[in-house]
């Protein structure tokens, strides 16, 4: 990211967002846990913060850097937002189903069975793999409304 005039965000607005998605991020998924488990909550939150932030600077800064070279619609942001979500689900479920052996659950709720996931397992990838789109698209459009529209070209 560079401040060339025919950008539309300058660096520092590209680093505000890259931070912002980083602790929106991070919030998104502690707030669950933290509603179910306070203690447990602040337990995981270093690591939350660690990985939140890796996955902000590694995964999404390279990406997001292309997109704001032109100015953000709230449709456009919304479309990188989940896009980059998307990803990110993609790359969780491969990690997963490479390192998936053995047994998890069990009776009805059976997830996992000699490594391969069950009708329920699936039911649950998709529901966790659904909302996590639907935060990356929140986070997109909290950033948006953060950042501004950008500077339009004339």
């Amino acid at each position: 990211m560079s401040n060339k005039p025919d950008h539309a965000y300058t660096t520092k607005q590209w680093f505000w967002a890259v931070n912002l998605i980083a602790v929106f991020g991070i919030l998104g998924v502690l707030l669950p846990s933290f509603l179910a488990s306070p203690r447990q909550a602040f337990d995981i939150f270093p690591f939350a913060l660690v990985v939140g932030a890796l996955i902000a600077w590694i995964l999404i800064a390279p990406p997001l850097a292309y997109a704001m070279r032109k100015p953000a619609t709230y449709l456009r942001a919304a479309r990188w937002g989940a896009g980059a979500a998307v990803g990110i689900a993609f790359i969780g479920f491969l990690l997963a189903r490479v390192m998936a052996n053995g047994q998890l659950g069990g009776g009805e709720y059976m997830q996992m069975q000699n490594g391969e996931l069950t009708p329920y397992g699936w039911q649950k990838v998709i529901e966790r793999n659904a909302l996590f789109v639907a935060l990356g698209l929140c986070v997109s459009l909290l950033v948006r409304a953060v950042i501004g529209p950008g500077r339009t070209s004339t």
